[in-house]
């Protein structure tokens, strides 16, 4: 049975069990990752014997009145998650009861395995194809680094004579900051508050996320050069 949920009707014990055992399985469908970046998300789910099979997040709000779904900060990719018990064209059902209930959709990131599904789509939807780099990182480091290029390479000996230090940290502000002075200002539409206040609960130690969530500074002579924040 598939039916559309609103926040308060959706059992995260259920829904975090569906996407911790799906084929996609990404941490930005968590429950408590959606409470910190969408509150009131929904949600459209296949259940099966009161499991849900199926899942696809849906952080809406109402815009001049009008139900809207686009895609929260912080948030790569969502869209469908399913399991060995999924129906077979799951994808297409859930599709055309998110268009029921949304009338702007703008900006949604689906998954990369909803890719050849939206393909078959596309006479009959506007979408927008979106690229996601993998690097196999998962090597000593001596090998990544003789896979370098050569400037590359120059880049890191430059780091090393100017004399930058990196390391690992828990505190989120500096990164806020930095990104406020050299970035927000390049982003279309602006960055709400809401964002930058998403992004603490995001990192604290005291959130689910604990362990999954690394903060890295680059810094010279106490000026923080670099802010990297990977989820």
């Amino acid at each position: 049975m598939i039916r559309y949920l609103k926040h308060e009707q959706i059992d995260k014990k259920r829904w975090d069990t569906c996407i911790t055992t799906s084929a996609e399985d990404k941490v930005y469908a968590l429950s408590w990752f959606l409470d910190v970046v969408s509150p009131g998300w929904q949600a459209i789910v296949e259940e099966e014997n009161g499991m849900y099979i199926t899942a696809m997040p849906l952080p809406g709000f109402h815009k001049m009145g009008f139900p809207y779904l686009g895609q929260p900060f912080h948030t790569h990719q969502l869209g469908i998650y399913t399991t060995a018990q999924s129906s077979a064209d799951i994808r297409v059902q859930f599709l055309e009861l998110t268009v029921k209930h949304y009338k702007f959709i703008n900006g949604y990131r689906f998954n990369l395995s909803d890719t050849e599904a939206l393909q078959a789509l596309e006479g009959a939807y506007e979408l927008t194809t979106r690229y996601t780099r993998y690097l196999d990182l998962n090597k000593p480091y001596p090998d990544l680094y003789r896979a370098y290029t050569r400037d590359r390479k120059m880049n890191l000996k430059r780091a090393q004579r100017a004399g930058l230090s990196m390391f690992e940290s828990d505190d989120i502000e500096p990164l806020i900051q930095h990104f406020k002075t050299h970035i927000e200002h390049k982003v279309v539409g602006g960055v709400s508050e809401h964002t930058y206040h998403a992004t603490g609960p995001i990192s604290s130690d005291e959130t689910e996320g604990c362990g999954t969530t690394y903060l890295y500074y680059c810094r010279r002579q106490g000026e923080c050069w670099l802010s990297v924040f990977q989820v």
